[in-house]
């Protein structure tokens, strides 16, 4: 399976329902977790939607750390077989190392519950880009904005930024407009972004410097990092921002994608 950066994701105990029960996996929702409330009260609503759209489906969420339930409690509360969908945008350390050898190891006694699956990360679905070009659009509508600047966490992982990059240029093709990706810890920051665009040098040689600048989100729900992001805007005089993604039924939507991806045959 292919992560959203383009790398091959573990798939761990992936396909190993053999001899599982039959009845419906639960839907464990995954997220980094933030000491920021309204990151928390944003995702409850994500799995709330979920859970509207499959009455079915146990659904749970849970923090790899800084808020409760942490990923282990909650496993340890399960009494049968579970499918991960990461809430995570990019496939970094997170995805690739953290979530997948700490929710094997609290299922490691547990053979009976048929391996354990793995969704891919939410960051590569299509859904993602139309719902930045409806942002970009209201912003567009509403304040003038002729170019954005996709602001991002950023990680240490270089595949995971040019993820983000790559995005940021579908979307300016999808947009016709500029886009530059703007990261909050690692570089180009979202003031880089901000002078690139002013100064024309956005990757294309038809647009004139920006104008009007519109802060998009690279993030699903607001939390520390976010605000940093709109700070370090402000301080450059732009304050048109969109909200984080998590609100949004497409986002639901990519969620129930992932786990049929994750328990197809």
């Amino acid at each position: 399976m292919a992560d959203a950066a383009g790398v091959a994701q573990p798939a761990v105990g992936a396909g190993a329902a053999d001899g599982a029960d039959a009845a419906e996996p639960a839907l464990l929702l995954v997220a980094h977790g933030s000491k920021d409330p309204r990151s928390a009260a944003t995702l409850e609503r994500l799995a709330d939607r979920v859970r509207a759209a499959r009455p079915g489906t146990d659904v749970r969420l849970a923090y790899l750390e800084q808020r409760e339930p942490l990923l282990d409690t909650v496993i340890g509360e399960l009494d049968g077989p579970f499918v991960i969908v990461p809430l995570l945008l990019i496939s970094a350390f997170h995805a690739r190392h953290d979530l997948p050898s700490r929710a094997a190891a609290a299922v490691e006694a547990r053979e009976s519950w048929g391996g354990l699956r793995i969704a891919e990360v939410l960051g590569s679905a299509p859904g993602l880009i139309d719902l930045l070009a409806d942002r970009a659009a209201s912003l567009h509508d509403e304040h003038g904005c002729d170019s954005y600047v996709l602001v991002a966490p950023g990680s240490s992982d270089p595949d995971a930024n040019a993820f983000v990059v790559t995005v940021s240029g579908r979307l300016a093709e999808r947009l016709g407009r500029p886009v530059k990706a703007g990261f909050v810890t690692w570089q180009p920051t979202v003031a880089d972004g901000i002078r690139a665009l002013r100064s024309g040098s956005s990757g294309g040689g038809d647009h004139p410097g920006a104008r009007t600048i519109g802060l998009l989100p690279w993030f699903l729900a607001p939390g520390l990092l976010w605000d940093r992001g709109l700070a370090a805007a402000a301080e450059l005089g732009v304050t048109a921002a969109a909200e984080p993604l998590a609100d949004e039924d497409t986002v639901a939507e990519i969620v129930l994608e992932r786990l049929e991806a994750a328990t197809r045959p």
